[in-house]
């Protein structure tokens, strides 16, 4: 039996039709009276969103970011390999994890050298350094500072020098091209006249380092870096003055959505 077609004589292509989005039909995969619809939501039961934004005086950044922190995270998403976002109490924060571990590291290094030496890995085969005449003063010039953090670099002739053990908190490949990245972070930059000599080698090891964490980073690498951060004395800005965090309230996604 030939197929018939059949014609409906009032179907107008060039006429637009709009329903409204309660007539519009769901995925069947997941309609609205299933039971693992709600499940998608539970984990936000504990934030609330305001109807109308509230006024805030002003108050101070570092309170406010203490009391973001006051309720465990529901979660964290990882975007790009660099970026860290969770809900908090009081709304959304972003954390960049490159910053936030130079931030980290900068307080651990500046409080442990005043308790103790950091512990240093031996190089089975020093490596050779051969410096400018510049850079080779300079070396020199932090030597105990170097020392301090866990390095042993000796002098081996003019302007030449021996790497023989470096901090374990430190890469194990590529020590060479480490070592001079601190000594070209370590000259003098805008706004670094009044940090001491230890706290530009604390900022050049926590920059170097920390430079290396734009990757993947598993959930419990993740909560432990923000938990890290959140205690540290100065969160929300790198040693140099950038900033490590930002948050969007909950009043300010309401005014977007408006």
């Amino acid at each position: 039996k030939p197929p018939v077609i059949h014609i409906d004589p009032s179907f107008n292509p060039f006429e637009k039709k709009s329903r409204p989005q309660s007539e519009m039909q769901f995925s069947n995969k997941i309609q609205p009276g299933d039971k693992g619809w709600k499940k998608l939501f539970e984990s936000l039961n504990e934030v609330s969103f305001p109807s109308e934004p509230t006024p805030s005086g002003e108050q101070n950044q570092m309170e406010q970011i203490g009391k973001n922190a006051e309720e465990p995270a529901l979660s964290i998403l990882q975007i790009r390999n660099r970026y860290l976002v969770t809900a908090v109490l009081r709304g959304i924060m972003i954390i960049d994890q490159v910053r936030a571990t130079e931030r980290v590291l900068y307080e651990k290094f500046i409080s442990g050298w005043e308790n103790q030496k950091p512990v240093a890995q031996q190089q089975l085969l020093p490596e050779t350094l051969l410096l400018s005449h510049e850079d080779a003063m300079l070396i020199n010039e932090f030597h105990d500072e170097f020392e301090k953090a866990g390095f042993s670099i000796s002098e081996f002739g003019k302007d030449t020098f021996l790497i023989q053990a470096v901090p374990c908190d430190g890469p194990n490949t590529d020590i060479k091209g480490w070592v001079e990245s601190m000594i070209e972070s370590l000259k003098t930059h805008p706004g670094e006249d009044n940090m001491n000599k230890d706290q530009r080698m604390a900022k050049s090891m926590a920059k170097n380092i920390a430079s290396r964490m734009s990757r993947k980073m598993q959930p419990e690498e993740s909560s432990s870096l923000i938990e890290q951060l959140l205690a540290c004395k100065v969160p929300d800005m790198t040693p140099d003055g950038k900033p490590t965090l930002m948050m969007i309230s909950f009043e300010e996604l309401v005014k977007k959505f408006k």
